[in-house]
C-alpha cells in the first residue's frame, strides 16, 4: 500500500469517527431561556453552548461562564467548572463553581455547585428551555 492509499485510509477512518460525533451534538438545543432556579427567577436570563471538541463552551447572560465535557461521549450530558464574572457586584462575583448539564426534550438542567461550600452551602439547579 502506497503512501497516498495510506493517508487516504486514514483520512476516511478519521471522518467516519468524527462525523457521528458532530451529529450527536448537532441534535442539542444551542440556545436556551431560562424557566426557573432556585436562585431566582430570570426571565431575560439565558445560556448559549457552543460545541468544543467532546464538550461545550457555555455562556449565560447574567455574569457566568463554564467549560462541560459530555459525559461518556453523550452529548445530553456533560460535566465541568465555571466562573462567575469578577465584576458582578454579588456575593457570587468571582466565584468559582462545579457544573453538570442534562438535556432532555427541549429542557436543558443545570446544577452548580459552588467550590467555597463554607459561604454557599446550597447548588443552584437551573431549568432552561430550547430557544432555537
Amino acid at each position: 500500500m502506497g503512501f497516498f492509499q495510506i493517508r487516504t485510509s486514514l483520512v476516511a477512518a478519521a471522518v467516519a469517527i468524527l462525523l457521528p460525533v458532530a451529529a450527536q451534538a448537532q441534535d442539542v438545543c444551542r440556545n436556551y431561556v431560562q424557566q426557573s432556579s432556585n436562585a431566582g427567577d430570570c426571565d431575560s436570563c439565558s445560556v448559549r453552548l457552543r460545541p468544543n471538541g467532546q464538550g461545550y463552551i457555555i455562556k449565560s447572560s447574567n455574569g457566568w461562564a463554564a467549560r462541560a465535557q459530555w459525559s461518556n461521549g453523550d452529548p445530553t450530558e456533560a460535566e465541568g467548572a465555571g466562573v462567575w464574572d469578577d465584576n458582578l457586584g454579588t456575593a457570587y462575583a468571582g466565584q468559582p463553581f462545579d457544573i453538570s448539564l442534562t438535556a432532555s426534550g427541549g429542557d436543558l438542567d443545570v446544577t452548580m455547585t459552588m467550590q467555597d461550600h463554607r459561604k454557599f452551602r446550597n447548588p443552584i439547579d437551573v431549568r432552561y428551555h430550547c430557544a432555537d
